[in-house]
């Protein structure tokens, strides 16, 4: 049965209106200043309202409308909540007394009724402040997008494009920030140049330049991406003030790595660095800063420094109780923990990263887990897991507009692998149509790492050694340029590899001291044991307590590394490894009997810098008969390398 239409004065109607025109809890002093009422027919409206359900007390003395009206009843309000009178109400509440005894939430509703952009859209960034403010930084950029969208319909109003501008660019940095929200950013930030140069604002204009160069970069536009920044950058240098300066240290370090000139990127990515450090909750700070940073101190050698530099700055955002930042640097800080060998505690890290930003909706965070989790997988030998991990990585990255976001070599490394080792090319990631845009590209880093695996293609081809050499010597004179030492490294590794194919030993041997002492304080790190053989005997006194110390750490090292993995095959191969290492023997092989009985071909099953091709060939014959000889008897057959050159730091044994 329809409810009956309450007997409602005109002044009565006009202030449930007024309720009904906030749209939230507004306190009855303030409902009554723009609908005055006698005490009297006041009592008498809140009685009859609260009877038939059409408002509702919340808290100390403020009441609200209720949501499901009658019809008649709401049919009544709209014909008093005309535009003009909503309008006329905000002009009461905005900017007069009346703000400072209401939040900017229960302001904005009206204000939006109203069709007031302008101050909604104020009231907004009010309410974005306090939540920054008390931490609440996932609410903050919530309420600064919301204004951003509002005010963007009519930036081509100077009031509207003055409040518009910067709104857009702490977006931009709050989308990085918290590793979302891509999608609609380029829309918003053409929008705000438009509108920079409407109104003569040539600072802003620089400032979106780089900005719109950032969000190409990373949308894997990077041609379009230099274009912005240097535009960005010329724009900087007419202006030329300090400020302006170091709000565009992290763009001017962003267009050095997309480069791959480390070295100079870092000089101005410490520029941006103490500016992060020292703002204590401001989330305008660009959030890249950090995280080029680590990537740069990684790529030149400096580990301790990225990981230190890192760690700083994830602890930080966690003080700041910003998860969605301290995600992301948790997952370039595991990555970096991975290339150093630390697995466990970059297990941890990345793991808690991936978690944390699958909480948080963080898909930058997802992405660089998911590549440093892939990257942990490929060292350790796992192949189908890191081939998993990466694919999946790529599909989800592609979803959140992260296309083919790699600077790394370490992924052209694993595409490289991957395709020698015939997997299914990864979308994005086939490593032919890489190198293709490599070659295209600026990134000297990348070319000259590309370069030595090609290299090292043809070498396994048997390809000319007159391309093979050219290769390799482009490729060192770009990760000279890059200062990648580890890198740099490998490629002298490869020229030894080649110099031992032609017989040049001695040439070989010059090459790997070189290799080996680019590589400083992480030779264990990175210098593969299968070059072990050409550094020379070094002079060791066997029975002393050094040596017998050093023997122990080893044989600690072998017993660490029989943690349990994955899969039979995968500990045989750690322990492989851990074992070379513990002997100092530069390969080993677990090789197989099928059902225990004697075969003159059995199974390598695991090895460690020892290959399927190499069993096979005639200079492994001599080994294969003492594995032969072993099975038969028994018994451990051992033999010292009669060859002097080929004895390291521990007598080799077979």
């Amino acid at each position: 049965m329809p409810q009956e239409m309450p007997a409602l004065s005109p002044e009565q109607w006009e202030f449930l209106a007024v309720l009904d025109a906030f749209g939230c809890p507004v306190p009855i002093h303030v409902a009554g200043s723009l609908a005055p009422l006698l005490p009297g027919p006041l009592f008498d409206l809140i009685e009859k309202s609260e009877k038939r359900g059409l408002i509702k007390k919340i808290g100390n003395n403020r009441f609200a409308i209720t949501a499901d009206l009658p019809p008649a009843v709401r049919s009544r309000i709209n014909s008093i909540n005309s535009p003009e009178h909503l309008a006329s109400l905000a002009e009461k509440v905005y900017p007069e007394k009346l703000t400072t005894e209401l939040e900017p939430s229960d302001i904005l509703p009206l204000l939006e009724k109203a069709g007031w952009a302008k101050e909604a859209s104020e009231s907004e960034i009010a309410l974005a402040r306090k939540a920054f403010g008390e931490k609440r930084t996932a609410a903050g950029r919530e309420y600064i997008e919301q204004a951003v969208r509002r005010l963007s319909r009519t930036c081509e109003n100077q009031e509207i494009a003055v409040l518009f501008i910067p709104a857009t660019l702490e977006l931009s940095d709050l989308c990085f920030s918290q590793g979302h929200g891509f999608a609609e950013l380029e829309g918003f930030l053409m929008k705000a140049l438009e509108a920079a140069g409407g109104v003569g604002d040539r600072r802003s204009q620089a400032l979106i330049h780089l900005h719109l160069g950032r969000l190409r970069y990373f949308a894997d536009r990077r041609d379009e991406a230099l274009a912005e920044l240097s535009t960005g950058f010329e724009g900087i240098k007419e202006l030329g003030d300090e400020d302006i300066l170091a709000r565009a240290a992290t763009f001017l370090g962003l267009f050095y790595f997309i480069k791959g000139l480390f070295k100079e990127a870092l000089e101005h990515l410490e520029k941006a660095e103490p500016i992060f450090g020292t703002e204590a909750a401001s989330p305008g700070i660009d959030p890249l800063a950090p995280l080029l940073l680590g990537y740069c101190a990684t790529h030149l050698g400096q580990f301790h420094r990225a990981i230190g530099s890192l760690d700083f700055h994830w602890r930080l955002a966690m003080e700041r109780s910003d998860q969605t930042l301290a995600s992301t640097t948790r997952a370039v800080l595991g990555t970096v923990l991975v290339l150093v060998r630390k697995h466990r505690e970059a297990a941890v890290h990345l793991q808690q990263a991936q978690k944390d930003a699958d909480q948080s909706q963080n898909a930058l965070a997802m992405y660089l887990a998911g590549g440093g989790i892939a990257l942990q997988h490929f060292l350790q030998g796992r192949m189908e897991d890191a081939y998993d991990s990466l694919k999946k990585t790529t599909l989800m990255g592609r979803g959140a507009g992260l296309i083919r976001q790699y600077a790394a070599p370490w992924i052209l490394e694993m595409a490289y692998e991957f395709h020698r080792l015939g997997f299914e090319p990864i979308p994005e990631f086939e490593f032919s149509k890489m190198l293709d845009r490599i070659w295209k590209g600026v990134n000297i880093h990348l070319k000259g790492v590309a370069l030595r695996i090609l290299a090292r293609d043809k070498m396994q081809k048997g390809g000319d050694r007159t391309s093979i050499e050219k290769d390799l010597e482009e490729s060192e004179a770009c990760l000279r340029r890059s200062g990648n030492p580890v890198q740099l490294s490998r490629t002298f590794q490869e020229r030894a590899r080649l110099e031992l194919s032609l017989g040049n030993r001695e040439k070989a041997r010059e090459l790997i001291h070189a290799a080996r002492q680019m590589l400083g304080g992480y030779v264990d790190e990175f210098f593969p044991d299968e070059f072990q053989h050409l550094l020379g005997k070094q002079e060791t006194l066997t029975s002393s307590a050094v040596d017998k110390e050093d023997f122990l750490d080893r044989l600690l090292e072998m017993i660490e590394s029989l943690y349990p993995g994955q899969s039979q095959n995968e500990i045989l191969a750690r322990v492989l490894a851990a074992t070379s290492r513990m002997f100092g023997a530069e390969r080993s092989g677990a090789f197989w009997f099928p059902s225990a009985k004697f075969t003159s071909h059995p199974e390598l099953r695991a090895s460690s810098n020892l290959t399927r091709n190499e069993v096979g060939i005639e200079i492994f014959r001599n080994s294969l008969a003492l594995i032969l000889k072993a099975f038969r008897t028994n018994e451990p057959q051992t033999r010292k390398t009669p060859d002097p050159t080929r004895v390291s730091a521990a007598q080799t044994v077979r």
